[in-house]
Formats: C-alpha cells, structure tokens, sequence
C-alpha cells in the first residue's frame, strides 16, 4: 500500500507441525525511492541487483532468517503474450490474460532458519529451493474475483503458472 504510506509485512514458517506466523504494519514515505532498504521492526528486504537478486532477513522471537533469492528466469508480465480472441468489455485491457499490471519470476532461495522456540529450538536449518516472486502493482479492485484459482510450478529449465478466475466486472461472469 505504499500510494497510502503504509507497508503489509508477512512472513510465515512451518516444521513438524510447529508452525510460525508474523502479521505488521508500518508506515513509510509515498516515494518508495526514500524507502530503501523496504523494512520494520522484524523484517528487511533488500534488492541486490534489480530483477536477478534479493535478501530477506527476520528476526524475530520465535526464530530468525537469513534468504537469498536469485532469478532463474527473466521476470514476465501477464500482459505479455497473445490477446484472447474477440471483444472485451474492458477493452484491448480486458483481451489480456491478467488485465491487471501483475509479473512473476521463478527464483532460487537459499539460506538459514534458526529456530528460536517450540520442539526444535536451538536448531538452524539450511534451506534451498524454487522460490516464486509475484507482483502487483497499480489500482486492482480484488473483490471483483469471484473465485480465483492460482498454480505456480517449479522446473529444473522452466516454470508454469496458471490462473483462473470469474471476474464480476463480466457482465456474464455470475454465469
């Protein structure tokens, strides 16, 4: 939410059952270019090198974290690609895929978990993986989406993504 000054920071972990979840607000400048690196009390996440490299770090209570993330592929915009065939109510906007300013990157993670509390406290785990970073940016009214169903899958050279949705700005989208 940063046209409203304010940032949503989110961070979630789960082992064995035991699971983390953090939820903070935080205000911040309306010019994003001032609000480097973007960070609250808990949470930093700093852009390494724009579209290839990015490190989060949390610290918290109940554990800390220490993740790198290097793109794999280039980022792609959902508007990139072939208009869908025929007229829109939306326009030549509503002939793309996702008429909203929206991309995605498969990424690489890499890095620490130590475990702070619960059943394995004094633990530090090494992680390593697929990651997925997905974006939004602009004025997207999300209670138009009806039914929204996202899928996201990780190859050793590609990576899928699909979504469905039924959209009430459709005039036949309750249909």
């Amino acid at each position: 939410r940063p046209g409203d000054g304010e940032g949503i920071f989110t961070a979630k972990f789960g082992i064995d059952g035991w699971e983390h979840c953090y939820v903070g607000r935080t205000s911040g400048p309306r010019d994003l270019t001032r609000f480097v690196p973007v960070a609250n009390e808990k949470i930093t996440f700093e852009v390494v090198d724009a579209g290839s490299r990015f490190h989060i770090t949390y610290a918290g209570v109940e554990l800390d974290a220490d993740i790198w993330y290097t793109g794999r592929f280039h980022t792609w915009d959902f508007d990139d690609g072939p208009l869908a065939p025929g007229d829109s109510t939306l326009g030549d906007r509503g002939r793309h895929v996702f008429h909203f300013q929206h991309y995605e990157q498969a990424l690489h993670h890499e890095g620490t978990v130590t475990i702070k509390a619960g059943p394995r406290a004094g633990e530090a785990i090494e992680i390593s993986g697929y990651a997925n970073r997905d974006h939004s940016w602009g004025w997207r009214q999300d209670l138009i989406f009806r039914h929204h169903h996202w899928l996201c899958a990780s190859f050793e050279n590609r990576f899928v993504e699909g979504t469905v949705m039924n959209e009430t700005c459709d005039p036949h989208g309750d249909k």
